[in-house]
Formats: C-alpha cells, sequence, structure tokens
C-alpha cells in the first residue's frame, strides 16, 4: 500500500502523540495529558471512566500516591485513517514501582478513536485493555543509587525537561 505525505505524517503525528501521553503519565504532568486529549473526549481506563478533566483529576494523584517511579514503554501502533478520523490500537508494558519498594509490570493495549480538528490529531475516545499483570517483586534501588544513576521524578524537576543537559554541556566543552 502507498501512502501519501499526508497519511505518512497523520501516522507519525498519532504515534508522537501516544508517545507524549506515556511522558505525561509517567511525568504525572497534568499539561501534557491535555495536550492529547480533545475537551470532550472520553476514556475508559477499568477503574475510570469519564471525560479528559475527570480522568486528569484521578490519574495524577494514583500515579503520585502509588507508585515511586512509573515507566511505559510502547510496542507497535496500528493506525486506520478515515479522513479526520483515526483508529489505533498501540501496545504497552507499563513497569511500576511501588514506595515500598516492590515492582510490577503490565502488558497492556490502548484502543483509541483519534480526531484531527483544525490540523491537529488528538484523542476523542480510549479505551485500556490490560492483558495480565506480572508478579510483584522486590526491587532493588539501592544498586541504582549507588551505580550513580540519575534519579528521576514525577515532576518538572525530571530531567527530561530540560533538553538533554549532558549533551548540550558536553558540546559547549568540546
Amino acid at each position: 500500500m502507498a501512502y501519501t505525505l499526508d497519511e505518512l505524517s497523520s501516522i507519525a503525528e498519532i504515534r508522537n502523540l501516544q508517545e507524549r501521553y506515556c511522558r505525561g503519565i509517567d511525568r504525572a504532568d497534568a499539561d501534557i495529558l491535555r495536550s492529547v486529549y480533545w475537551e470532550d473526549a472520553q476514556d475508559d481506563h477499568g477503574a475510570f471512566r469519564g471525560d479528559r478533566e475527570e480522568y486528569i483529576d484521578w490519574v495524577i494523584p494514583v500515579v503520585r500516591e502509588r507508585f515511586a517511579a512509573l515507566q511505559h514503554v510502547l510496542g507497535q501502533t496500528y493506525t486506520e485513517l478515515d479522513g479526520d478520523t483515526a483508529h489505533s490500537e498501540t501496545y504497552f508494558l507499563q513497569h511500576s514501582l511501588r514506595h515500598d519498594g516492590k515492582a510490577y509490570a503490565c502488558p497492556g493495549r490502548y484502543v483509541d478513536r483519534l480526531e484531527r480538528r483544525d490540523g491537529e490529531w488528538r484523542i476523542a475516545e480510549r479505551v485500556t485493555i490490560m492483558t495480565f499483570f506480572y508478579p510483584v517483586v522486590d526491587s532493588d534501588v539501592e544498586k541504582q543509587a549507588a551505580a550513580g544513576f540519575v534519579a528521576g521524578s514525577k515532576d518538572r524537576d525530571d530531567p527530561a525537561y530540560f533538553q538533554a543537559p549532558l549533551i548540550r554541556d558536553r558540546a559547549l566543552a568540546g
């Protein structure tokens, strides 16, 4: 199948939207989450069903209170385009570290209906499907700290917000 430039651009924009969602949820950043959903969007996240603002009001406290760290890894995204409407299925793996040092992971899929309004793609409706949960295990967070890795955070103090400071610093030094 040959794609037009508009179709390729739409597929790339939709994939970027999925990546932004993961960044927003992992950083507990309400502004990023707002940027991926239309104002009138609906989200079905199992224990939660509601609109964009209700979802954000529900999920941000859950992420902050339940997890010391959260990391979503995306797999493939399959997208079907129909003009200014698209349907996508994106596989993900969520890694979760609880505050008690217990870690678990769960794979799933985001099944979305997206709309392009004024040239911008966003989620209009999302259903999250969880496939199963890996067992809870003890995490070795001390080993991470002892190895000297930079710690992430669930806010705008996370190093990702600083536009790759190590790369920039190395370029200035070279």
